[in-house]
């Protein structure tokens, strides 16, 4: 029996375009058993707009079950050492996630620094590994609030899920360099093959480098406007 997560939740957020969600969801839970993750034998598929649970599916199969109805999660167990629950790879219009629990990241658990960094150490290498398997435009670490797609940010710029984040230097050339600006220069930056990832939480990078949480939300949502810029209408 799965053990459905509970709220608070941890997100990994990427978004990958709404066609190659589907193919880029079974890449990012392939990738996370390769790194030690167990599949569970269960997904859910969407069908005539009903959401149902499989059971017993092979991991193989995952590609053929997907292309026959809409693939909507796969869940692993063991993916990012925070929690012993069952934790599951999401597949939302564009974005692909991995969700688990975010309990000892919020209130009065945040206290206990010591286990807060350690946790979030484990989050940072699981972020970086999917941020860096998969094809993605851009991906957030994310807890009370979730990554927007490109046209909700045109909607409403004024987003609160770029605090922890990563951005493709293929796919969104020349937006590193915007991005360094808006986040500041007390915030935690690394390059990576293919990417840039900036950190404001001092749990989520390995220098623990932190930026005042209301300071951090005026950054994100410049980030954010600062990002329409290279995301094309057409992105898809």
């Amino acid at each position: 029996m799965v053990v459905p997560l509970d709220p608070p939740y941890l997100e990994f957020a990427f978004y990958v375009g709404i066609q190659k969600a589907r193919e880029q969801g079974i890449r990012a839970a392939e990738l996370l058993v390769q790194n030690g993750a167990a599949f569970v034998g269960e997904i859910d598929i969407v069908e005539d707009g009903t959401v149902s649970r499989l059971s017993s599916i092979d991991f193989a199969s995952l590609k053929e079950v997907g292309a026959k109805t809409e693939l909507r999660r796969i869940y692993l167990q063991g993916v990012t050492g925070i929690t012993k629950h069952t934790e599951l790879v999401e597949i939302n219009k564009g974005t692909v996630l991995l969700r688990t629990e975010g309990e000892k990241f919020s209130g009065p658990n945040r206290a206990n620094r010591s286990r807060l960094h350690k946790l979030g150490a484990k989050a940072y290498v699981c972020f970086k590994a999917l941020a860096g398997g998969i094809d993605a435009y851009y991906g957030g670490l994310c807890g009370e609030y979730s990554l927007e797609e490109p046209e909700e940010l045109r909607q409403h710029p004024k987003s609160l899920a770029f605090r922890n984040f990563f951005v493709s230097r293929a796919k969104l050339a020349g937006a590193a360099q915007t991005v360094r600006i808006n986040a500041g220069v007390d915030a935690y930056f690394e390059e990576f093959d293919h990417g840039l990832y900036v950190s404001m939480s001092a749990e989520f990078n390995p220098a623990h480098c932190s930026v005042d949480p209301i300071e951090a939300q005026y950054r994100s949502v410049r980030i954010a406007e600062g990002l329409l810029g290279y995301l094309k209408p057409t992105l898809h």
